[in-house]
Formats: structure tokens, sequence, C-alpha cells
């Protein structure tokens, strides 16, 4: 009764060992490219490509899908909008709060935020 039971808990051990790998693996590669999103704004901000200013629209979603848009332009309301990113289910946002939304804007030629 003993080895039965170590092998059901040892078998709900295994099952949830590759579910947090996996978990953990999309954590990384969002934040990976997150940080390269960041860079490319900055990059683009400092070369003023486009003549613009750069920036990174950060929205906690309150239904949970979280998701960032990188645009151009003095700010997000009057930017344009380059492309949309949508985080994975697992993964979102702990600041901004859920509901709300930060502009993460980058100064032309110094890249100062």
């Amino acid at each position: 009764m003993i080895i039965g039971i170590s092998v059901i808990i040892g078998s709900i051990g295994a099952l949830s060992i590759p579910s947090t790998l996996k978990d953990r693996k999309t954590f990384e590669l969002a934040a990976t490219e997150l940080m390269a999103n960041f860079y490319d704004v900055q990059q683009r901000s400092m070369s003023q490509d486009l003549g613009q200013q750069w920036g990174i629209h950060l929205v906690a979603d309150a239904g949970g899908n979280d998701f960032y848009q990188v645009f151009y332009g003095k700010d997000y309301a009057s930017g344009t909008i380059v492309k949309i990113i949508t985080l994975p289910s697992t993964v979102q946002f702990v600041s901004p709060d859920p509901g709300n939304f930060v502009d993460i804007i980058f100064d032309k030629v110094t890249g100062y935020t």
C-alpha cells in the first residue's frame, strides 16, 4: 500500500514538472521578447527613426489578457502604433495594476525615459 501511494504521488509530481517547466519557459520567452522590444524602441528613439520619439504602451487588462504596443510619436494618444504584442495567458504584468496602463517613451538622441 505504501509503494502504491508513493507511485501515485510520484506520478503526480512527475506530471506537474513539465507544466512548471513549460510555464517557466513561456515566461522567459515573453520577458526576453519584451526586453528586446524595449531595446529596439530605445534605439529607434535615439536614432530618431522616422524623425520621431518611440515608446511602449503597457496595458494590464482587467480580464487578464495583458498586452503592450510599440508606437512612435510625442505620446501614445497622438502616436502611431507599429505593433501589438499579447502576452501568453500565463504571463501578466505586476505593474501597472489590472485595468491600468503605463507609457514608457524614450527621448530622441539620449534614449532616456
